[in-house]
């Protein structure tokens, strides 16, 4: 059996801490590209389309990673059982206190703002956010008002972490399989190649399996990579290749994307969809190698953030749509109306998963559990424990 490593690794943390925040500038900018979305600017930029491009092949693939890297963590020293009740106070919980809270703001927004004709769901209100929570049509978005919104991922994980569970620790206990870094992006490709043009991207799980079985493997390389230290000896080897294979593959990926849709399975179409998923794992390998290189030491910043990560992530995109709401009524151009749509969701997100933390009340249901000897200690103060990984 390969040697495991025994501390987890900071520069996950990390890694977990930017992807999350990547998120927050993701959503700021889809209120100013060209696809439909909840709330959208009156004018719109190529640009920031171009930049939401690039953030998409790397941010959620680089958070599945990281997941199943946590998850390694998170399985130490537990029971099956126990982990899978973490998990459902982690996940799931989370999960139905946001669509039932945290999401149907972003839902009253699209539907009191019928002048935009980019929206997802044509359905229109008249009245309060008050008025709406009482009256909201328990039918699944869009054509009625309920929806995970951005929280699909809090799903997709609590399946992914209760069905593999007897995989993992099987893993854990016996090893990690004896594949290597070119195998694991082998598998990838297949899976666009065979899925994609079946399966486009729907986010409701049930329909959604070419991101089922890509997110899945991912889930299960982060867990493999981080139990492993032949894997992570392989990323250290091999992440400045990576990055070379990623530069060349980019631009490639990026001009057969703005040439349009291709027709499902014809040549062009599998060709992209494997030059897709190359540029994405060799993207995910040189970000790993480079970031292991990087945040070597336990930052204040990487101290502070593990706690507040996760609420950030439960807030931020419902934050980013009441406050583009606000910012386009300002009448700014692109750039200035980005930039506030940024700053002001990025102060806010923060204070509030600040107070997430700092409220004992809100913890559990932002997934938030404090190691018993943190419990006393002053916010400021507070450290991370392996039971907080997820």
């Amino acid at each position: 059996m390969e040697t495991k490593p025994a501390s987890r690794l900071i520069y996950l943390d990390a890694l977990r801490i930017i992807a999350v925040f990547l998120g927050l500038v993701y959503h700021s900018g889809r209120a100013f590209d060209f696809e439909a979305w909840h709330v959208k600017s009156p004018e719109l930029s190529f640009a920031v389309q171009l930049f939401n491009d690039v953030l998409t092949m790397w941010r959620l693939p680089l958070l599945f990673l990281v997941s199943g890297a946590g998850t390694y963590f998170a399985l130490k020293k537990r029971s099956s059982g126990s982990f899978i009740w973490d998990r459902v106070r982690r996940l799931f919980l989370p999960l139905i206190f946001g669509i039932f809270v945290i999401v149907p703001p972003q839902i009253y927004i699209e539907r009191i703002t019928p002048e935009n004709p980019d929206r997802i769901s044509a359905v229109n209100f008249s009245g309060t956010l008050w008025e709406f929570m009482l009256q909201r049509n328990f039918v699944p978005y869009p054509e009625g008002d309920l929806s995970w919104h951005h929280l699909w991922f809090l799903f997709y994980l609590f399946v992914f972490s209760v069905v593999l569970v007897p995989l993992l620790q099987r893993w854990r206990s016996a090893g990690m399989p004896r594949w290597n870094l070119w195998q694991m992006g082998l598998l990838l490709v297949v899976i666009d190649v065979t899925l994609r043009g079946a399966f486009p991207t729907q986010q409701d799980f049930f329909h959604d399996w070419a991101n089922n079985f890509h997110y899945g493997a991912l889930f299960c390389f982060g867990f493999w990579i981080t139990g492993s230290a032949r894997l992570q000896e392989q990323v250290e080897k091999n992440w400045k290749r990576a990055g070379l294979l990623l530069a060349i593959t980019a631009p490639l990926w990026l001009m057969g994307m703005h040439e349009g849709s291709f027709e499902p399975y014809s040549a062009e179409f599998l060709i992209w969809m494997a030059l897709r998923a190359v540029n994405q794992w060799a993207g995910l390998i040189a970000i790993l190698g480079l970031a292991s290189r990087i945040f070597t030491m336990e930052a204040a910043w990487i101290r502070w953030g593990r706690e507040r990560v996760y609420p950030f992530y439960i807030w931020h995109q419902t934050v980013v749509v009441v406050v583009a709401y606000v910012v386009f009524k300002w009448n700014l151009n692109v750039g200035l109306g980005y930039a506030s749509v940024l700053l002001v969701s990025g102060v806010l997100t923060v204070l509030l998963s600040d107070l997430v933390v700092r409220v004992p009340f809100l913890r559990p249901f932002f997934g938030v559990y404090l190691a018993r000897k943190q419990r006393k200690l002053p916010a400021a103060k507070l450290r991370y424990s392996e039971r907080d990984a997820t």
